[in-house]
């Protein structure tokens, strides 16, 4: 696994975890929907409710599942400029470094872009951290299709 050095120093932002638990409530049918991350302290319980306009059980508890999947851990997005490289691959897992940010982790590759003019190429990686909006909007488009 490549360790990556950036050129100046990238943007990082990280979302804390949103929910422990997410319960969805169809206001159509009125089914609902809970999911939760097993074994977690009530004290550090964190419970989110989402309506949705229609949907039956099956899509409640899609939607349930997929909201707690990136609501349910910190989430981290990297972008910054790096030496030229064709070499990173999408998906492909790297250890970024940041001393001045006191950041090290790994994290996958989710976008590249080639800059001739400078010989640089900046990178997207770790995780694609939507609004909870567009989350849900994503979520329900492939639910109810």
């Amino acid at each position: 696994m490549p360790d990556i050095r950036f050129l100046e120093i990238p943007t990082i932002r990280q979302q804390r975890t949103l929910a422990t638990h997410v319960k969805v409530i169809s206001e159509e049918t009125l089914a609902s929907y809970t999911a939760e991350t097993p074994n977690t302290p009530i004290e550090n319980m964190i419970e989110r409710v989402v309506y949705i306009k229609e949907g039956d059980a099956g899509v409640c508890q899609t939607v349930a599942e997929r909201l707690l999947e990136k609501w349910g851990h910190k989430q981290t997005s990297v972008i910054g400029k790096i030496p030229m490289t064709v070499s990173l691959d999408f998906r492909e897992k790297v250890r970024v470094v940041a001393p001045t940010l006191n950041f090290d982790e790994e994290v996958v590759i989710q976008k590249k872009e080639h800059s001739v003019a400078d010989y640089s190429t900046r990178i997207t990686c770790g995780d694609i951290i939507l609004s909870d909006n567009e989350l849900l909007a994503r979520i329900l488009e492939e639910a109810l299709s």
